[in-house]
């Protein structure tokens, strides 16, 4: 393999294209598990980032790849390291809808599930906005507020229901009723 032959022999396996890509990155959007380990094991970085400020775990549970997101936890990548415009990999998974990698990885991160982000938003709104009532429920189930407005004054079920997804609406309001105060 001449990937294995030149790391042997000195070869910068952190080096940056100039897309902004390292070459651990490359393999990971050419869905090369063997040559990302093969990086890693040649001392490639978890957590380098590409030039719009994302690591490679962030892409990772953005797109669920939990094969991945074992093999970049193994060599010691942050799963709570914040991208340049301060989204955790998780948020990214939640965001996407990956609800697998969530539940699989959520006891490893350390976040406040009623964090707001730059826009007031919480996780919980983020998830009424994609429309999956399995997400919310999941959220709620962690303890997030359906009462927390963002910045614009909207709750997660106001979101949902400007969105149409009755489904989520659903979900919140028998969530606050389960949960409310005789």
């Amino acid at each position: 393999d001449i990937a294995k032959l030149l790391i042997m022999h000195g070869a910068d396996p952190e080096i940056i294209n100039n897309s902004g890509k390292a070459p651990i990155m490359i393999a990971f959007l050419k869905n090369d598990l063997k040559m990302m380990k093969l990086l890693l094991e040649g001392g490639a970085n978890p957590n380098i980032e590409d030039k719009a400020g994302y690591a490679l775990i962030h892409y990772a549970m953005d797109t669920g790849k939990d094969d991945v997101i074992k093999l970049l936890l193994a060599h010691k990548a942050n799963i709570n390291q914040l991208s340049k415009n301060k989204y955790t990999p998780i948020q990214l998974a939640i965001i996407s809808g990956e609800l697998v990698t969530v539940k699989e990885f959520w006891d490893m991160c350390k976040i406040d599930v009623n964090a707001k982000d730059r826009d007031g938003q919480t996780l919980l709104h983020h998830a009424a906005r994609t429309g999956d009532p399995d997400m919310v429920a999941f959220l709620l189930a962690k303890g997030a507020s359906p009462i927390i407005e963002n910045k614009k004054g909207l709750t997660a079920g106001m979101v949902a229901k400007s969105k149409g997804h009755l489904e989520v609406v659903s979900t919140i309001t028998g969530y606050m009723l389960k949960n409310s105060p005789p």
